[in-house]
Formats: structure tokens, sequence, C-alpha cells
């Protein structure tokens, strides 16, 4: 949870890891506390182990679904490594690593042994046929929105010119990052407002460890992302918005930030 800061759990780490060393280990003891109050009410009213579930045959069940939950986890980390070792690659260790998963169903399930395996090799044939087969990527689609690589320079630059400036440090990993995209900057009066002539989009990708975006989160008091914040003439050190954006509290800062734009022109001009 500690790298991503959204929504319940990575929080509170984000927030523990950059405040004072009491509050820090006030907040993971309450963390372990929650974590353990199952057991702590058990151990102190036995009676309360009457209301839990009992053993029986839906443990299998729900350790299938479990199981799913995982493979289908590990699935979606490997294609975070397309950009790193090609798509070509990732579907063949993707299709391998399906096909192991049902032949080993296959041993532990007799009656459905010859269609786990043949549904084993149907997987691992049909990934590497697709993987030498298939056309290459065309590349990235661009969004809606035209933004810029996060630099500290290009953020200074764009607040001596006195423009607004929205901030995004993202991931590829950062599955709240894509939710923030979809629910709220690629909305279509969102993208309107963002594509005035005195707003600047800088975005940081942190799916690699770099120095610098992390330097411009701790002094911005974050640890993790989601991270986006509205720089402006009013706003010169910047308004953080939440982790989970939400659309009014992106316009309204960047409303704020721009407030004296004007009147900051004025002045230089004089």
């Amino acid at each position: 949870a500690t790298p991503c800061t959204a929504p319940f759990l990575g929080t509170a780490v984000a927030f523990a890891l950059a405040a004072p060393l009491q509050q820090l280990w006030l907040i993971f003891l309450a963390l372990g506390t929650g974590m353990s109050l199952p057991w702590l009410l058990v151990s102190l009213m036995p009676g309360v182990a009457r209301w839990l579930p009992r053993p029986g045959p839906w443990m299998s069940k729900l350790r299938l679904v479990l199981v799913l939950l995982m493979l289908g986890s590990s699935i979606w980390l490997m294609s975070l490594l397309a950009k790193e070792w090609g798509a070509r690659y990732v579907l063949i260790a993707g299709g391998l690593m399906v096909a192991l998963f049902l032949w080993r169903c296959a041993v532990m399930l007799p009656r459905q042994r010859e269609n786990l395996r043949t549904l084993a090799f149907g997987v691992l044939f049909g990934a590497g046929l697709y993987a030498f087969l298939a056309p290459a990527p065309d590349g990235r689609r661009e969004g809606p929105l035209h933004w810029q690589p996060f630099s500290q320079p290009a953020l200074d630059n764009a607040l001596a010119a006195h423009k607004r400036i929205l901030v995004d440090i993202t991931a590829d990993w950062c599955l709240n990052c894509k939710v923030n995209e979809v629910m709220v900057l690629h909305r279509p009066d969102v993208v309107e407002a963002l594509h005035q002539d005195d707003v600047v989009l800088l975005q940081g990708n942190w799916s690699k460890p770099s120095a610098e975006i992390e330097t411009f989160l701790r002094r911005h008091g974050a640890s993790g992302i989601p991270f986006n914040a509205v720089f402006g003439p009013t706003t010169p050190n910047g308004e953080v918005l939440s982790s989970l954006l939400s659309k009014t509290e992106l316009l309204d800062a960047l409303d704020n930030a721009g407030a004296a734009t004007s009147q900051t022109m004025n002045k230089d001009r004089q």
C-alpha cells in the first residue's frame, strides 16, 4: 500500500511516512490493532466464535476464488513489463504461467484432467501464436490532454510566465491514477478548462524511480501517488488536491490559482 496513496490504507501509510515520529508510531499502532481486532475479540469473548462460519467444503471454493484473483493480479503486473520486455515476451511468459496453473489444476482435479490439459495447451499455443503473428502496436494512443514532461525548471518557467499549472504525478502501476483520469481528468468540461491558453499541464511518470519526483513529492508533504497539485499566480507554492480527485475540487483550484492573473500581468507591464 505504501507507493499508492488511495483510497484507504495507502492514505494512512503515506501520511504516516511524512508525519513526525510520534504520529508515525501512533498510526502504525492503530493499523496493527485494527488488523488484529477480530482475534482480540475472539480471545476476550470466546462466544463470538459462534458467529463465524464453520469449516466446510465452502473453504475449497473460496480458496479457488482467491487463487484466481491472485493469478489475475500476477497477469496484470506482468502486463506492466511490456514496456521493458516487449509485448511478445510478456505474452509468452503470461501464457506459460496460465498454462502451468491449468496443468497443476489438472493434477488436483482428476475428473477434469483431460479438459484442463487441453485448455493449458490451447492457452500456451494461442499466446505464442499471437505473440509472433500479431502486428506491432502503432504506439501509445494520446489522450484528450496534452501533457508535457514534468521537471522543476519547467514548473518554475511556467510560474514565471504567470501560467496556471496542473502537476500530475502518475505511474503505469497506479490504478487510482487511472481512475482519476477516467472519472475526472478526461471529462469534457474538465478537458475544456485544461485547454485554456494560460494552463500548462505537467505530468511526471514514476513508473521508474526518479530522484527529482521523490524530492518534489517530499517537498509537498507526499509519500506516494496519485499526486495532483495546482500552481498559479495566487498559489505559487501549489494547492495539493485529494488523492482521489473530484471535478469540483480541481476546477475550484484552477479558478483560485488564476484569480489574480490579469492583475499580476498588468503590474509587470507597468
